[in-house]
């Protein structure tokens, strides 16, 4: 084989292992986004259960509040 045609080997190999490593970036950044936005829905998730939690304690501790009052 020529040296040229060597080259033009060569070139087309590391072309096609550029195609494949991008697609493997790109794969990985795909993942990488749908796991991202999978964390924020579960964080805003958490944050509104805390919220939901905290009320229900202030609720009872005001009503708690309300019947040592009403006691005395």
């Amino acid at each position: 084989m020529s040296e040229s045609g060597q080259l033009k080997e060569s070139h087309n190999e590391k072309d096609k292992e550029l195609l494949s490593l991008r697609d493997i970036h790109e794969t990985h950044q795909r993942e990488s986004s749908t796991q991202l936005r999978d964390l924020e829905a579960q964080l805003k998730s958490s944050e509104q259960r805390v919220s939901d939690l905290n009320e229900i304690e202030s609720s009872k501790l005001k009503q708690q509040l309300t019947d040592k009052e009403a006691e005395l």
